[in-house]
């Protein structure tokens, strides 16, 4: 079943915000990439999880809440999964326990923190099929994640079931997948696939030689004979 934030292909009846040179539109939203950031540095859950986390919000408040306040909410129940903080305590707004600043969370580690980022390749053998480029693929019938019901996964819908042509090979990368739900990594290979306009949107479209590239695990392709 297609989620609420897979919103790729959807007819966009708004037009489109005009870009700023503004890196951030309000103040507070320097505060919630702080904030994200610096408990991320905890390393109670990964990226991918924090991702699947903005998805599961109740689809009315995915649908209003702005950009930094689907991050924030995300991560106010990230605190509440992984037992950061109580429930109680947002109701109260109130710590249940003396706060002790977090000793390990500094200005160096978070910089190279931001500077790193979260490198998901990894150095494995080969041991899987890796497809060749240029070859002609077809992502799986259905955008859904084979390890948990409804949980994340890096196949956008619009593109599932449609064939594709390899344009690079990435190495082997962590399976978004199972990764955000804590079944380890499973690294895979990376693809990039390249659809036609056509292939994604149906004949009608304006420029239908256009190309778009995704970026796509193994498993979410199969070989065309």
């Amino acid at each position: 079943m297609k989620k609420i934030h897979d919103m790729g292909g959807q007819n966009c009846t708004d037009p489109l915000p005009s870009e700023n040179d503004k890196a951030f539109e309000k103040e507070w939203h320097k505060t919630v990439l702080s904030l994200t950031l610096a408990v991320g540095a905890l390393g109670q859950w990964n990226i991918d999880r924090s991702r699947y986390f903005r998805e599961q919000l109740p689809p009315e408040d995915y649908q209003k809440f702005t950009y930094y306040e689907k991050w924030l909410a995300a991560l106010v129940n990230l605190l509440v999964d992984s037992g950061l903080i109580q429930e109680s305590e947002l109701i109260n707004f109130k710590s249940n326990e003396a706060i002790t600043p977090h000793s390990g969370i500094t200005s160096s580690v978070m910089k190279k923190m931001i500077d790193n980022g979260d490198p998901s390749v990894c150095d494995v053998q080969e041991s899987k099929q890796v497809f060749a480029i240029g070859q002609m693929v077809k992502t799986r019938q259905e955008s859904c994640n084979p390890f948990l019901q409804g949980g994340h996964t890096r196949l956008p819908a619009y593109s599932s079931g449609l064939q594709g042509r390899i344009v690079s090979f990435h190495g082997f990368h962590r399976l978004p997948d199972s990764h955000a739900h804590y079944f380890g990594p499973n690294p895979e290979p990376l693809y990039t696939v390249t659809f036609k306009a056509n292939t994604l949107w149906g004949n009608g479209v304006e420029f239908p030689n256009d190309e778009v590239n995704l970026d796509l695990w193994h498993s979410y392709l199969e070989p065309l004979n």
